[in-house]
């Protein structure tokens, strides 16, 4: 098996760094807030100072004769009060809503995503035990063929004109016995690894760490020899 050696807090801490669709998630987050509070600056009450002034001259020929009778200054205060916003109030309403949505979904996706990279550390570590067990199993099944085969080949006893019939029959049944054992043995064997196989490259793939070359295999050892053997192979 190729190992595995990662962590369980570093898959997580992985999936949720590097996965796009999270990060879109979160873009949008952060523009529906954004738009909540500038839903909320409609709202607020808008205070202008306004000042304006005329300045007068004595007349005739001196135009910077500047008198301060003839000259005019205002001062005054515009206060809007936020009473009748009724469309500025739905509209912040609406953006309160949509944000809420938008955090519920990126919390959401983010769980889902953590789960889903937790359940695939889990599932490889049970495939990895499987895995030697079912290794043991097939020693044990190999060990069980040879005594079989030594069994059906071992020399009549002393004495005896033969082997007897029902003793063949059940040493022959044995020896087929065996050897399917030894198949099942080794279908479960391969059968474990290309789990643990999928598993790993979905864990992979689930954390948005896996790159592959110009040729399409993904920057692994064991898909990279195959991608050279096949390279190598001679052409027809």
């Amino acid at each position: 098996l190729q190992p595995f050696d990662m962590t369980q807090e570093q898959v997580v801490a992985l999936a949720v760094e590097n996965r796009l669709d999270l990060m879109n998630t979160r873009a949008q987050v952060v523009d529906a807030r954004r738009q909540m509070e500038v839903a909320a600056n409609r709202l607020e009450a808008v205070l202008n100072v306004v000042a304006r002034g005329d300045i007068g001259t004595s007349g005739g020929n001196k135009p910077f004769d500047f008198r301060g009778d003839r000259s005019t200054f205002q001062v005054g205060v515009q206060f809007t009060a936020p009473l009748d916003q009724v469309l500025e109030r739905n509209a912040y309403r609406t953006a309160q809503v949509n944000y809420e949505r938008a955090r519920r979904a990126y919390m959401e996706l983010e769980d889902s995503i953590k789960l889903q990279v937790r359940t695939e550390w889990r599932q490889l570590q049970v495939l990895k035990l499987n895995f030697e067990t079912t290794r043991q199993n097939l020693r044990i099944a190999a060990l069980q063929l040879d005594n079989a085969i030594e069994t059906f080949n071992a020399p009549p006893a002393p004495g005896s004109t033969g082997r007897a019939t029902t003793g063949g029959q059940n040493q022959g049944l044995n020896l087929i016995n065996a050897l399917q054992s030894v198949l099942q043995a080794q279908n479960d064997l391969i059968g474990i690894w290309i789990q643990y196989e999928q598993n790993r490259i979905n864990i992979h793939r689930d954390m948005d760490i896996m790159q592959v070359d110009e040729r399409g295999l993904w920057l692994d050892p064991v898909y990279q020899t195959l991608g050279a053997s096949h390279d190598s192979s001679p052409t027809l």
